[in-house]
């Protein structure tokens, strides 16, 4: 035992369980981060909307609440996209546009260890890097679920979600 700014200090040992207590501790509820681009190319633009809501629906099939953080925001957005991540029971994020924000969200949840579900369009798993198209060598190792429908995409990461992480119960 020691002092540290007039506070007693002792040593202090965790249980395995505990330790992992502490690991989620604020990550038990059901909130789920979206990082994706907010712009798409004009070929896939059209799907945006429809992919945003396959996510949220899949998301929901499970009992989670999934949202992106949108541009309304005030103050400086990357506080708030951090903020919501570490709150997050996993993350999300849609590499479709090698989006670098989306790469830098999906690092930041891995390295706290929150779960991260890739998903990219089947045309931009492969293809010229000057146009955008193909994943980052380092994420291509990673499981991802290539999408082309976003119904099937819905179903797929719905599936994908119940076998890693399970169904919300509050």
């Amino acid at each position: 035992t020691g002092v540290i700014k007039g506070i007693m200090a002792a040593d202090v040992r965790f249980t395995v369980n505990g330790w992992g207590q502490i690991r989620e501790q604020g990550r038990t509820g059901n909130r789920v981060f979206i990082a994706l681009q907010f712009e798409w190319d004009a070929e896939l633009e059209l799907l945006r909307p429809q992919v945003l809501e396959a996510i949220r629906g899949a998301c929901a099939d499970c009992g989670y609440d999934a949202y992106p953080v949108g541009m309304d925001h005030t103050g400086y957005i990357t506080d708030r996209i951090l903020a919501s991540i570490k709150e997050s029971r996993f993350v999300v994020a849609e590499l479709t546009h090698n989006n670098r924000g989306v790469y830098f969200e999906s690092g930041y949840a891995r390295g706290l260890d929150i779960p991260v579900f890739h998903v990219v369009h089947e045309s931009h798993v492969s293809g010229d890097k000057a146009a955008g198209k193909g994943l980052h060598f380092d994420i291509a190792q990673i499981r991802y679920e290539k999408w082309g429908d976003p119904a099937k995409l819905r179903a797929a990461l719905r599936d994908w979600i119940l076998v890693r992480i399970g169904k919300f119960t509050p």
